[in-house]
């Protein structure tokens, strides 16, 4: 909606799609009933004749930064808008925290409405995330994203210090986590053979086999195929970054710095952090954050690159609260192992299921 002189676009289905393999790709499932994933008032934000637009550079701030942007109007309801536009920033219980007006009038396409300057100073209290909402007023028009502003970044050197972070878990720090140690891994990919899939922010397009083949014939890297993450927000690793239990977009460079883990040869009552959800046609166990008690230490492993995310102030705040649960007494593993006992488990190959050929069975 954002494109210049768009003349439309197609959906290219609305339901669950069972003829090419199992596409679970719909709004609707097969029979055009609702999974619950939105509503149709929901729907409509985003996808309408008259749609409100934010254009910003980012969704994930520090306090001591202005979120700029600008408004705009996708307007395909074949005339002129005239009105007040109302916009307002939201706080978890519904509050806002700042607000703002603006009458303005619009021709058809899209067009610019009001630019935005909001210094985020007053929001520094703790990381928080907020809704930007902007609605039409005395009409049904409306829309909003997520924005999240943590505090002022602060050095995390302090809280690397009494941590030992690793790419390998070699003898010497083996010896250390028998002894006590509270130990970061973040494993280079390579050293974990072939038990990691690659990073995959955005879910898997239509199914897994049907690209898998596409890209095999066509002598191309095999998508991931993996279907976002699965988490509980409650889990004290995430004090000091709040997400819901799925992705979003706070996560985009910790996702894209991971390679995850498969853990299928774990015990089958064993639950990652962080769990990666798999396609349907593969259906491993994938972690991306998970612990354990090594002798009297304590591991936890981390399958991103949290070095590089840190390039991003998400991926750093993900990096600060993590570290923060390492020095806390929540950081108390239940799953105990010895070292090497753990080590083989993780490199041990991971059976890997033969997929079929794929054939269209639609009828039609």
């Amino acid at each position: 909606l954002r494109t210049e002189d768009m003349a439309g676009f197609q959906l290219l289905d609305l339901q669950d799609y069972p003829g090419q393999g199992s596409a679970y790709v719909g709004i609707l499932d097969a029979f055009m009933d609702s999974k619950g994933l939105t509503t149709p008032r929901e729907w409509r934000q985003w996808c309408s004749q008259v749609v409100p637009l934010l254009e910003t550079e980012k969704m994930c701030y520090t306090a001591d930064e202005t979120l700029c942007g600008e408004i705009k109007m996708a307007n395909y309801s074949g005339h002129p808008l005239a009105g007040t536009l109302c916009w307002a920033l939201t706080d978890g219980q519904g509050h806002d925290v700042v607000a703002g007006s603006t009458p303005f009038d619009v021709g058809e396409g899209l067009d610019g409405v009001t630019s935005l300057s909001i210094p985020l100073t007053t929001l520094a209290d703790a990381p928080r995330r907020y809704d930007f909402r902007t609605w039409i007023a005395d009409s049904q028009v409306s829309n909003s994203w997520p924005i999240w502003v943590y505090p002022k970044q602060e050095s995390l050197e302090p809280l690397k210090k009494s941590i030992l972070i690793t790419r390998q878990l070699t003898d010497d720090v083996a010896r250390q986590l028998e002894k006590g140690a509270r130990v970061l891994l973040m494993p280079d990919s390579a050293s974990c053979g072939s038990n990691t899939v690659g990073p995959l922010f955005q879910t898997d397009y239509w199914n897994y086999r049907m690209f898998k083949t596409i890209s095999e014939n066509n002598h191309r890297a095999v998508s991931p195929g993996t279907l976002g993450i699965l988490t509980d927000p409650q889990h004290p690793v995430f004090a000091d970054f709040p997400t819901e239990m799925h992705t979003n977009w706070q996560w985009f460079p910790v996702v894209k710095a991971s390679t995850p883990m498969i853990l299928d040869n774990l015990p089958a009552d064993y639950r990652p952090i962080v769990q990666v959800i798999d396609n349907i046609e593969r259906n491993h166990r994938l972690g991306m954050v998970f612990e354990f008690a090594v002798g009297k230490g304590r591991l936890l492993v981390c399958m991103s690159d949290l070095e590089r995310a840190s390039e991003r102030v998400e991926g750093r705040q993900f990096y600060l609260s993590l570290l923060r649960y390492m020095h806390s007494d929540h950081f108390c593993p239940t799953q105990h192992y010895r070292a090497k006992e753990l080590l083989r488990l993780l490199q041990l190959p991971v059976q890997e299921r033969q997929l079929e050929e794929l054939n269209n069975i639609s009828p039609y």
